[in-house]
């Protein structure tokens, strides 16, 4: 985090008391540091907003154990598979249409399924059923994958990913799986800078607009946490001091 955050970072952790109280308002507060005032209101509205907004955030499990309850009410109306017939002989015009509609719509009702599985797994948060799916379908986006810039963008992206992760278990207080979410949000770092190593041998340019990307991320994302471990139990200090040592250390500068 550069100069300038850190002092944002500061003037918001000292302002929103007073701000929230209704001894200051937002235009005083920018008008006694004017000279930060274009990056400072962004910053200061949306860290008012989540404080303000956080018992509506917490309503986040209902939503997911709806979000299932569709899902499993979508799998049990598929149909069953159709049992092998003893007609094998029948081989008339209608019997092969009606076996070639039926196997369509067989098709499209799994290609559905899964799409909604697929779907429903990018919600799913550590230690839930479809939360090993979500990280297989993240190694399958890798797998498929031999470009480094794109694998650098798509580790920045999983990046952003277990942050959020971390905001989400926070709000609900599942402290205990922060620690393993900060894991892999390292090592997502990591190989971002890896694969930026790479392509810094061939396109230095392109590699340094990864490098801006991926610093940017994180800058957004530890703002965000900064302002949830001022305002969330002491249970959960530990863990986000962690994700947040991780999202701040300065990238190891790929010297481009």
């Amino acid at each position: 985090m550069d100069k300038q955050a850190r002092k944002i970072a500061s003037i918001i952790e000292a302002s929103l008391p007073a701000l929230e109280s209704g001894q200051e308002t937002l235009d005083s507060i920018l008008a006694r540091h004017s000279d930060l005032s274009e990056a400072l209101r962004p910053q200061l509205e949306a860290a008012l907003w989540l404080r303000r907004s956080r018992p509506q955030l917490e309503a986040r499990p209902a939503y997911l154990q709806a979000s299932r309850r569709r899902l499993v009410t979508e799998l049990g109306r598929a149909p069953q598979a159709i049992p092998a017939r003893q007609r094998w002989f029948d081989t008339s015009p209608r019997s092969l249409a009606l076996e070639f509609v039926t196997l369509a719509m067989l098709i499209v009702t799994i290609l559905a399924v899964g799409n909604n599985i697929r779907l429903a797994s990018r919600l799913a948060l550590p230690n839930e059923p479809l939360y090993p799916l979500k990280l297989a379908l993240e190694n399958l986006e890798l797998a498929f994958n031999t470009d480094p810039a794109r694998e650098a963008s798509l580790y920045t992206e999983f990046s952003r990913r277990r942050t959020s992760e971390v905001v989400e278990l926070v709000l609900i207080g599942k402290y205990e799986q922060v620690p393993a979410t900060a894991a892999r949000l390292d090592e997502h770092i990591q190989q971002a800078q890896a694969n930026m190593d790479t392509l810094a041998l061939s396109d230095p340019a392109q590699a340094a607009r990864l490098e801006t990307a991926l610093q940017d991320n994180l800058a957004n994302e530890a703002f965000i946490l900064q302002v949830l471990l001022e305002t969330s139990p002491a249970e959960a200090a530990p863990g986000l001091q962690q994700v947040l040592e991780i999202a701040t250390r300065p990238l190891a500068g790929i010297g481009y």
